[in-house]
C-alpha cells in the first residue's frame, strides 16, 4: 500500500494509478474512509484543488478532482467503512 498526500492529509490508498490525458497528469486512488473519519475527509474533499503529493514516486502538482465516486453514501451511522475513487488532473499554470 502506498499513501497520497492531499495539502497537508496524508491519505492510505489501496490503488493508485497515473496517466497523461491532454498534457496533464492524472492520478487515480481508491481508499477506505470510516464513519469516524468522515467529515474531516468529507470536508477536505469539498475544496476540490489540492497540493498533491506522491511520496512513493516523488511527484508533486496541483491537482483538481476530475472524477469522485463512492460506494456508501451514509457513513454517519458507526462502524461503517466506505470505498472512495478518486481523479485527481494536474492544474495547468
Amino acid at each position: 500500500m502506498t499513501t497520497i498526500q492531499l495539502n497537508d492529509r496524508v491519505i492510505p490508498v489501496t490503488s493508485y494509478k497515473e496517466e497523461t490525458k491532454n498534457d496533464r497528469l492524472h492520478v487515480s486512488v481508491t481508499f477506505n474512509v470510516t464513519s469516524e473519519e468522515y467529515h474531516e475527509l468529507a470536508v477536505l474533499l469539498y475544496e476540490q484543488t489540492f497540493d498533491v503529493t506522491v511520496p512513493h514516486n516523488g511527484r508533486q502538482f496541483t491537482g483538481t478532482i476530475v472524477h469522485y465516486v463512492t460506494d456508501t453514501t451514509n457513513l454517519y451511522e458507526p462502524n461503517q467503512v466506505a470505498n472512495y475513487a478518486v481523479t485527481f488532473a494536474q492544474v495547468k499554470d
